[in-house]
């Protein structure tokens, strides 16, 4: 999705989620929109991001961002409570 004013936002809903290893094998997992690993979020360098992240779990969590240089402050490093929201933009 992107805003008016040309900002990529991406949704994340940290859920956990009945997942199907294979035919046989299902697990609770703990996922990313329904899925393990999360989807893929690409952008380009220069393009402003929002990145909305709202905890679901019954238990504090965290994201790590890899491929780009990210402040701290917005690498979610810190546990997410429960049932928390958190924009970095």
């Amino acid at each position: 999705m992107m805003t008016e004013d040309g900002k990529e936002v991406f949704n994340l809903n940290v859920t956990e989620t009945h997942w199907m290893f294979d035919e046989e094998t299902m697990t609770d997992a703990w996922t990313y929109n329904g899925s393990v690993p999360g989807e893929k979020i690409r952008v380009q360098e220069g393009d402003e991001v929002i990145l909305n992240v709202k905890n679901n779990l019954e238990e504090p969590t965290a994201l790590h961002l890899h491929g780009f240089p990210v402040p701290n402050a917005m690498d979610l490093s810190q546990p997410l409570r429960l049932i928390q929201m958190f924009q970095s933009t």
